[in-house]
C-alpha cells in the first residue's frame, strides 16, 4: 500500500505538538484548511468557492453523505442511484429513511462494460428518464460518483453537463462524491461536477483524502458547493 506523503506527516506531528490544537475544533474546518481547498479547486478545475459560505470540512466523504443524506431526506423520498453502487451510497439512503431508485449504468447484456461514458450515451440517460418518470413521489436527488465505485467507469464534462441539465429542468439535487478523483490513468482528469456551469445551483460534491492521498486513518475530507 502507498504512505502518506511525508510532508503531510511532518506537518501531523509539529502540529500534534501545538498545545491549542487538542481543543475543539471550528465547525466548518480550520480556515487554512478551507483556505487550501478554495486554491485547489481554482487551480485544478477553474471553480471559484467562498471559504466561508461554500465549503465544510468533514470527516472523510462517508460522514460528509451520511450526514447530509439525514438532513436532506425526509421518510418516503426517493433517490436515483447509478447501479453497480458502492454499498454505503444505498445504505445512507436507506438510513436517511428513502427509497433507492437504481438506475443502470450500463446495459447488464453488454459482455464489455464501457470504460468512459459520455453525452453522446443516449442509452443511459433514457434509462435516467424512465427512472424519473416512473417513480412517485417524483426523486429528489440523485447521488452519483465519477470515476465510479465499483465498476471504475469515468465520465466526460460532456456526460456531467447533460446531467446537470437534466437536474436543473427537473429542480433535483446532485450530490458527487469525488472520493477518487485523483486516482486517474492515461492523461485523463476527473471533471469536478462544480466545473459545470449551472451546477452550483443544485449541486454538493465531497472529496476525501484518504484515496487520493493515501491518508484513509486521518479521517479528513470535505463537501463543497450550493451553500443552501
Amino acid at each position: 500500500s502507498l504512505s502518506p506523503p511525508a510532508v503531510a506527516v511532518d506537518k501531523l506531528v509539529q502540529a500534534s505538538l501545538q498545545p491549542h490544537n487538542h481543543r475543539y475544533s471550528a465547525s466548518q474546518g480550520i480556515t487554512k484548511l478551507r483556505e487550501s481547498i478554495a486554491r485547489w479547486y481554482e487551480r485544478r478545475d477553474g471553480v471559484a468557492l467562498d471559504v466561508e459560505r461554500e465549503i465544510v470540512v468533514t470527516m472523510g466523504t462517508k460522514e460528509a453523505l451520511s450526514h447530509l443524506l439525514f438532513a436532506v431526506v425526509s421518510q418516503g423520498d426517493t433517490v436515483l442511484l447509478p447501479t453497480p453502487s458502492y454499498p454505503i451510497h444505498n445504505a445512507g439512503i436507506v438510513l436517511a429513511g428513502g427509497n433507492v431508485i437504481g438506475v443502470p449504468l450500463f446495459d447488464p447484456a453488454q459482455e464489455v462494460p464501457p470504460t468512459t461514458l459520455t453525452e453522446a450515451d443516449d442509452d443511459f440517460f433514457q434509462r435516467l428518464q424512465v427512472a424519473y418518470e416512473g417513480t412517485w413521489p417524483r426523486p429528489i436527488m440523485m447521488l452519483l460518483s465519477f470515476p465510479h465505485n465499483p465498476t471504475t467507469i469515468v465520465v466526460t464534462k460532456g456526460f456531467l453537463t447533460r446531467l446537470v441539465e437534466f437536474a436543473l429542468e427537473r429542480g433535483i439535487y446532485l450530490i458527487h462524491d469525488f472520493a477518487y478523483a485523483d486516482l486517474c490513468f492515461d492523461g485523463y482528469q476527473a471533471p469536478s461536477l462544480l466545473s459545470i456551469p449551472g451546477a452550483k445551483d443544485i449541486a454538493l460534491e465531497c472529496y476525501s483524502v484518504s484515496k487520493g492521498l493515501s491518508m484513509p486513518g486521518w479521517r479528513v475530507g470535505f463537501c463543497v458547493g450550493n451553500e443552501r
